[in-house]
């Protein structure tokens, strides 16, 4: 039986951020080295979906025994409003185009626009989360963990990425061919990128991916840089060493647009903890490692030229999938169809119509509707989490402080991917965040000091 000192929402966490974290090198193993059948393998990927069924069973019963902890709020009416719009595009596909509510475009479609709602009504109905300092403890941990995979895995030759079963995940189970390079052993093309001349190869960790790596450094990072400004407990040495670490984990990802997110993140979580002399000396450390490397390396003088004057194939990507989001929100005003972009469209063997966009994303397959939800549903987390953070006290302020630190961050990162592709980040993200919106304090509360 849980105790009151470890609820069982913690514990769920607990199972469910280190799953999530070897996730997809799990699958891949067993796709690739162990040769298990493609059929069983998404058996047993399918236990990220299928662990919603318990957890929406425990937000049930938590409900039903306080059912006066929950007040709706504007993120709320916004992901009702979302599922129904969900719903009726299912129902839409089902009479316009004959695509049957299972069938895989309506399935993997709905599974990608819904999925982080039904984790943040789980947090919503589980605020104990927030309410033990575990939290930041256990991420950290998980930050440490797959960093210094990430470290281990940059040293190992290409060839042992191979023998894992990389290149076969994302063939062969993941259907994403276009997505691998053939001159690199049919690794994913995010593993590299150009530093100058050089193909530089970046840390992928347990993710399988740069970018997804950088990813999920958007949760872990902003955990790591409030465990060590936590003002209770020792080590601070090792926190704020860990937090480097983790830093270090991040720039070896390249990955231009995440490391701009977390650079915001940083900085908000330093006025959130009022230490604004912080955020001139963290700006001025920040632009003199660049200053250095721009100038000690020509490779780097010229990766930060072409991307600044979007001259690199991914800023010319960025541009084109935002001129086809456009055209196909104006084309399609009430949402082209469920599964007609971005990494759905293509698993399905589709050309996306727009991709590497969060709300071009709801935009195109859901229409208008779903774009006016999912801003509504962002503002309505950042002006609550902001309460939150402002008005509560210990580990609730804590929590706050991340769910909005990460959800800026992935607003700022949305411009140019659909973060919430991973599920480690959407998850998680929308786990505490819901948590933390049902600490939202009544208009009279004043705020702590």
């Amino acid at each position: 039986m849980a105790t009151a000192s470890r609820p069982l929402s913690d514990r769920a966490f607990a199972l469910v951020a280190w799953g999530l974290a070897f996730h997809v090198f799990a699958m891949a193993v067993l796709h690739g080295p162990l040769e298990v059948p493609p059929s069983t393998v998404r058996l047993v990927a399918s236990w990220k979906e299928l662990v919603l069924l318990p957890l929406l069973g425990l937000a049930a019963w938590q409900l039903a025994r306080r059912p006066e902890r929950f007040r709706p709020l504007l993120p709320d009416v916004a992901v009702v409003a979302l599922s129904l719009i969900v719903f009726a595009r299912t129902m839409l596909d089902w009479a316009w185009l004959g695509l049957a509510p299972w069938s895989p475009a309506s399935v993997y479609g709905a599974r990608d626009l819904l999925v982080p709602f039904v984790l943040y009504g789980v947090g919503r109905m589980t605020p104990e989360l927030l309410e033990h300092p575990r939290l930041l403890g256990r991420l950290t941990t998980v930050a440490l963990v797959v960093a210094c995979i990430g470290f281990v895995e940059r040293l190992l030759p290409i060839e042992a990425l191979v023998l894992a079963g990389i290149p076969a995940y994302f063939r062969d189970f993941l259907n994403l061919e276009s997505m691998t390079d053939p001159a690199f052993f049919g690794l994913p093309h995010s593993y590299f990128t150009d530093l100058g001349s050089v193909a530089f190869r970046r840390a992928g960790s347990v993710f399988l991916s740069g970018q997804s790596f950088a990813i999920a450094l958007m949760l872990l990072l902003p955990a790591l840089q409030l465990k060590a400004m936590a003002a209770t407990g020792g080590g601070r040495p090792a926190r704020w060493t860990a937090f480097a670490l983790g830093w270090v984990a991040l720039l070896l990802t390249v990955t231009r647009m995440t490391i701009v997110a977390c650079a915001v993140q940083a900085v908000l979580l330093l006025v959130l903890t009022r230490r604004t002399l912080a955020v001139g000396g963290l700006v001025a450390l920040g632009t003199g490692i660049a200053g250095m490397a721009v100038l000690g390396s020509s490779a780097v003088r010229d990766f930060v030229w072409r991307t600044v004057a979007f001259q690199t194939q991914s800023s010319a990507s960025h541009v084109a999938d935002w001129s086809d989001g456009v055209v196909a929100l104006w084309e399609h005003p009430v949402g082209a169809g469920l599964g007609t972009t971005d990494l759905t469209a293509a698993r399905l063997g589709r050309e996306p119509l727009t991709a590497d966009n969060l709300l071009f994303k709801y935009a195109v397959e859901l229409g208008w509707p779903g774009l006016v939800a999912l801003v509504a549903f962002f503002v309505g987390v950042v002006a609550c989490t902001w309460q939150v953070a402002q008005r509560r006290e210990g580990p609730v302020r804590q929590g706050a402080q991340l769910a909005l630190a990460v959800t800026v961050g992935i607003i700022v990162n949305g411009a140019t991917g659909v973060v919430t592709n991973l599920t480690f980040l959407a998850y998680l993200w929308s786990w505490i965040t819901g948590a933390a919106i049902a600490h939202m304090p009544d208009r009279a509360a004043p705020p702590a000091a």
